[in-house]
């Protein structure tokens, strides 16, 4: 069986960049460039730029209004486990002949410690993402030059993280250390690029991450329970979904604001993107199985660092997508 993952990657990232580019800075980036205005004289009042008039969703120290709640959060995450619990008794109770082993990852260790280390570099590289996300936010002329220049900054970071990306997908896993640097070089730039996002209320990043984790984790666990391989031939028509919410997202990026057809457009790669990468987990997780199978016979490299770039952003789409969702659920209660 042919996969069509590597095909994937950078037509992924490039959905994300669009539509990150106009649905998210055409709310972040007008604030930005006030916040950078007024702390142009003054390094003490980095987060006191004047922000628009929904504090629960732009981020002011000490307002009383950013608080969250975990029974809110739990609720949700709890509703996501019911889901995925109803989605995985669904697909293991029929009877399938199946070229993928009902009891894979309980009788092979191999394949078991290679989807392990697969998950643990996609969360070392989120650690990263954030980390460096929120560095880059503290970073005065950082925060200035992407204020001034959007478009600018928006087509070099494209650059350079696809480049990093595709550096790592082609580095020999037997060079760990270049390798090892390159996907840290990756997570990083990918951070650059999301800092923005340490602009809005810390109670969305943090509900956005708590569900997409969730998500994440449940879809994940549903494609490696699973009794068939069937979410791998989910490829072509994740491709060809992958068209429409590219096509959806530059569409949004270049019509006007004021068009007839931006709501639609944009409810696509929204919504249609966020369903779209949900099933992306389901097929890269089974992927990483097949390939751990095959690793395990000697027919593939072993090379988790490449599995884990797929998933890691599946994880990022759907993150930056739920964080739209929340934010815009908080501009709609002013």
């Amino acid at each position: 069986m042919s996969f069509t993952a590597p095909r994937l990657f950078g037509s992924r990232m490039m959905g994300l960049r669009f539509s990150f580019n106009r649905n998210l800075h055409s709310t972040v980036a007008p604030s930005a460039r006030r916040w950078a205005a007024s702390s142009m004289g003054s390094s003490t009042g980095r987060w006191t730029a004047a922000l628009p008039s929904s504090e629960s969703t732009w981020y002011s120290p000490g307002t009383s209004s950013q608080r969250w709640s975990w029974a809110r959060i739990a609720g949700t995450a709890g509703v996501v486990g019911i889901g995925a619990l109803m989605l995985d008794t669904l697909i293991n109770t029929e009877n399938n002949n199946s070229a993928v082993d009902i009891d894979t990852l309980a009788s092979n260790m191999y394949v078991r410690e290679y989807v392990n280390e697969t998950f643990r570099y996609v969360g070392a590289a989120l650690v990263a993402t954030a980390s460096s996300a929120y560095m880059f936010s503290r970073n005065l002329t950082l925060q200035r030059a992407m204020a001034q220049s959007p478009i600018a900054f928006s087509i070099g970071g494209l650059v350079v993280t696809v480049g990093a990306m595709f550096a790592t997908l082609n580095t020999d896993p037997a060079n760990t250390t270049q390798k090892h640097l390159l996907f840290a070089s990756f997570a990083v730039a990918k951070g650059a690029m999301l800092s923005s996002l340490f602009l809005l209320n810390p109670a969305i990043l943090i509900r956005a991450g708590v569900y997409s984790a969730a998500i994440v984790g449940s879809l994940s666990w549903v494609a490696a329970t699973s009794k068939s391989d069937r979410f791998l031939y989910l490829g072509g028509p994740l491709f060809g979904g992958l068209c429409i919410v590219a096509v959806s997202s530059l569409g949004a990026a270049f019509l006007p604001a004021t068009s007839v057809a931006m709501p639609w457009l944009y409810s696509i790669s929204l919504y249609g993107g966020l369903a779209l990468f949900g099933g992306f987990v389901l097929y890269d997780t089974q992927k990483v199985i097949k390939h751990g199978q095959l690793a395990s016979k000697g027919v593939v490299k072993r090379d988790a660092v490449n599995e884990s770039v797929s998933l890691y952003l599946d994880f990022i789409n759907i993150f930056v997508r739920l964080v739209q969702i929340l934010a815009m659920g908080g501009n709609k209660k002013r």
